[in-house]
């Protein structure tokens, strides 16, 4: 973005959007006028009646018509958000191990070193337990 706006390409007009009728025909003249009528009728004339000719940007455009359908009611009622009282709150735990976070990140480490450090503690209490159970 160096070079700002002006270094995107203006914005295609919307009737030549490809898979439209219009983009069809805009290949098509394109194809005429830049290609022997050999090549023209070989090469776009009979890819495009093997491929249905306008058959599949027609039946896009109806789809895209079709009005679209809602959710039911109940699935609706279902999504609303709840209201504050009814959240749960954090636990204890949530918030030490929150803090913990926030307390890493003020000392310049990353995430993964947080959690990296947590994981070699964690593995030394994992490692002391196995340990205890084996004397058992």
């Amino acid at each position: 973005m160096e070079e700002g706006l002006s270094a995107l390409p203006p914005p295609m007009n919307e009737e030549y959007e490809e898979g439209t009728v219009a983009y069809f025909h805009l290949c098509r003249q394109a194809y005429r006028e830049n290609h022997w009528y050999v090549t023209y009728l070989f090469g776009f004339i009979l890819i495009q009646f093997c491929s249905g000719w306008t058959l599949p940007c027609h039946i896009a455009a109806w789809v895209e018509r079709l009005p679209k359908t809602s959710f039911p009611k109940s699935v609706l009622d279902w999504s609303k958000p709840l209201p504050p009282e009814q959240w749960q709150k954090p636990s204890a735990e949530l918030i030490e191990q929150s803090k913990a976070v926030r307390k890493s990140l003020r000392q310049g480490k990353s995430l993964f070193e947080h959690f990296c450090e947590m994981n070699k503690t964690c593995g030394d209490v994992q490692q002391v337990e196995i340990q205890k159970r084996a004397n058992s």
